[in-house]
């Protein structure tokens, strides 16, 4: 659409016929990718809901994970904007309270990836993928070591009905305090 002749309003030109089935061919196209991704989030959240009766999320904050960066996180922040999180999110949301599961949103400040899921110590990693615990030298991947506390949180929520919110809290639990 760049290649050829738009609209204009202070020229008053119009634009050209082509412009303007290239536009609407784009627009079909981003109406197809739309539906596409509302499919798999329906689909997805589905699955969640019919196999667990208690989803444990994060709370995320999209905006603020896009705003910092620089010309090489501009792909990462594309595919976080074009994934949809909060609209998986918020159907995720809805279908739980109409299905009756509990859904548990844990604050975006819980170290969920800096705790060890074996010792409880918070360990300082913000950049690498994979580190090892000073605590007990175990080996941990973050987003795997991630989703195992906060199975741990949904197990003691289960349990107790409380929602852990602070590290030392979860250290508490690992019987470690």
């Amino acid at each position: 659409m760049s290649k050829m002749r738009g609209p204009n309003r202070k020229k008053r030109i119009s634009p050209s016929q082509n412009w303007l089935d290239a536009k609407l061919r784009v627009g079909k196209l981003h109406c197809r990718i739309k539906r596409i991704r509302a499919d798999w989030q329906h689909k997805y959240s589905m699955e969640l809901i019919k196999n667990n009766q208690i989803i444990v999320m994060e709370t995320l904050d999209i905006q603020g994970m896009v705003k910092s960066g620089g010309v090489s996180k501009k792909d990462f922040n594309d595919k976080v904007l074009a994934a949809g999180w909060y609209q998986l999110k918020m159907i995720i949301k809805y279908k739980s309270e109409w299905y009756g599961r509990e859904l548990i949103e844990v604050d975006q400040y819980f170290p969920s990836s800096q705790l060890c899921s074996v010792c409880g110590q918070q360990n300082q990693v913000k950049i690498l993928r994979k580190y090892i615990c000073s605590g007990c030298n175990t080996v941990h991947d973050r987003d795997v070591n991630a989703a195992k506390n906060l199975m741990t949180v949904g197990q003691w929520h289960q349990v107790t009905g409380q929602v852990i919110s602070t590290a030392s809290q979860y250290q508490y639990i690992l019987g470690q305090k």
